[in-house]
């Protein structure tokens, strides 16, 4: 950090940072639990603004049941006596998701595919699907799709925290890493240094085949989309492959392999 001011840079290709509440890390907006919560899916709060003097923080608390959320109201809190919440997290403004319930069912991947454009009092997110119609959602709505960028590892910089390397890893751990990417396309032969053009093309053609032996839907997709282009087919098989394989590891049996297909292809990713 040298203190430049950088602005516009999009939400996506930022790390996330953890607040440490301990060390006044108290910022609004922040979803928290009780310390000695008993079951922290069902009853979180929202950071509403801090006195860094006292050491506290005005928290709006939800209680989450099977068919709705109640607001349980606003409460002074110590900051010794809450966390950040274990399982909901914000994505910063920018990001991507997509949200996977009965509600958004749908076969266009506009539909359930949005950008994350505000973040509200009430404890939602107002989010702005593809196809441009906007609405508010709870942060456990949301399935969110990260691509963090290695190149920015804190191992490298010997300065960095041990709080900052946690939150790397924390990041690493539950997103989609070009590292994780690379490594699977490495298991397969394939890699940036391939100077024999027969051999990864060989390479790209075997991985695209076990792709498509273990995710049949993808060569149906790909079809559908690229009928005509061979190649393109190849390519979105590719990497909507290692996603998936990436993906099932974190959340097994969670996914829909058309959303992420879809993701992949109209993303750009």
């Amino acid at each position: 950090m040298n203190g430049t001011v950088e602005r516009q840079i999009p939400g996506y290709m930022l790390i996330p940072h953890d607040p440490d509440l301990d060390q006044q890390d108290h910022l609004p907006g922040v979803i928290v639990a009780r310390k000695d919560v008993q079951n922290a899916e069902s009853v979180f709060g929202l950071i509403l603004s801090t006195n860094r003097a006292e050491r506290s923080c005005v928290v709006s608390w939800f209680e989450r049941t099977k068919d709705s959320v109640k607001n349980l109201g606003e409460e002074e809190c110590l900051l010794f006596d809450i966390m950040p919440h274990p399982h909901y997290k914000r994505l910063f403004i920018g990001n991507y998701g997509v949200v996977l319930d009965q509600q958004h069912s749908s076969n266009d991947i506009r539909d359930v595919a949005f950008q994350v454009v505000a973040d509200l009092a009430n404890g939602k997110q107002r989010i702005r699907f593809l196809n441009g119609r906007e609405e508010e959602l709870w942060p456990f709505d949301i399935l969110p799709i990260h691509f963090v960028d290695e190149s920015l590892d804190s191992d490298s910089d010997e300065s960095s925290t041990i709080s900052e390397n946690e939150t790397l890893n924390d990041a690493n751990k539950n997103g989609v890493t070009l590292k994780a990417i690379v490594e699977i396309l490495e298991r397969f032969g394939i890699t940036d240094g391939d100077k024999d053009e027969n051999a990864h093309h060989l390479a790209v053609e075997e991985a695209v085949k076990s792709f498509i032996k273990s995710y049949p839907e993808l060569d149906d997709y790909s079809r559908k989309r690229s009928s005509n282009d061979p190649e393109a087919r190849k390519t979105q098989v590719l990497f909507a492959g290692c996603v998936l394989e990436v993906f099932m590891t974190l959340f097994p049996g969670s996914l829909d392999i058309f959303v992420v297909f879809t993701v992949c292809t109209n993303l750009g990713i």
